[in-house]
Parts: structure tokens; C-alpha cells; sequence
């Protein structure tokens, strides 16, 4: 009789465990494809990662290509250019002095007895102190 109630009880098992095992053999195919779509998308992104770090390299590359560049500028002395290695320095400065004369009556007689009426300019001057220096 034992061999009976074994044999019963793993039928009614069987019966019992196999709607279960359908759901989740589902289950198990689902989560499986969507293990498959991360792992596609974690390759998308290094492929990506990949190509950004190539254009970053390419980048410095032309950069370096390049080599230094020159040096241009403005201080309170006046304009400047430097070589890159910075062994050559010329210095633009400069002098302007403008003057303002107002003479009472009209403008055409203000002309013609003076030569300026109002703002005129009456020097200019563009000076190097020593036109292009070695530093």
C-alpha cells in the first residue's frame, strides 16, 4: 500500500506544479530578454564612450599639432605682442592730447577768425620705447 500513496502523491505534485512551472518558465524568458536588452544598451554606450574618447584624443592631438600660440594683450602700459616662447616682446604705446575751445558768437564767425571751434586734436604720437625687445 505505501508504493500506492507515493506514487498518487507524485502525480498529484506533478499536476499541481505544472501550471506554475509554465508561468515561470515565462517568467524566467522575460526576465531573460530583458537581461539581453541592458547588455545590447551597455554595449551602445560604451561603443559611444569609445568614440568620445577618440575625439578627445584627436582633439589634443591637433592641439598639440599646433604647438604654442602667440601672445597678444593690453595693460595699463599699452598693447602688446609676445612670441610664443616668449623670447620676443613688442610693445605698442602711444600718446593722444585733445583740446576743447568754445568762442562766443556764431559758428561762422568763430571759422573764420579762429581755426578750432569745439574739440580739436593737437598731437598724437605712437612711441616703442625700444621697438621690438628681447626678453
Amino acid at each position: 500500500m505505501q508504493p500506492r500513496w507515493g506514487l498518487w502523491a507524485g502525480v498529484l505534485a506533478g499536476l499541481l506544479a505544472g501550471p506554475s512551472l509554465a508561468a515561470t518558465d515565462d517568467t524566467v524568458l522575460r526576465r531573460v530578454q530583458q537581461l539581453e536588452d541592458k547588455v545590447q544598451y551597455m554595449d551602445d554606450l560604451e561603443q559611444e564612450l569609445n568614440l568620445l574618447k577618440r575625439r578627445i584624443e584627436v582633439e589634443e592631438e591637433a592641439k598639440a599639432a599646433k604647438g604654442p600660440q602667440p601672445v597678444i594683450g593690453a595693460g595699463p602700459d599699452g598693447f602688446f605682442l609676445q612670441s610664443a616662447d616668449r623670447k620676443w616682446v613688442l610693445k605698442l604705446r602711444g600718446y593722444y592730447q585733445a583740446d576743447t575751445r568754445w568762442y562766443p558768437g556764431t559758428a561762422s564767425a568763430a571759422r573764420s577768425t579762429r581755426s578750432c571751434s569745439g574739440a580739436c586734436a593737437r598731437s598724437s604720437r605712437a612711441r616703442s620705447p625700444s621697438g621690438s625687445t628681447s626678453a
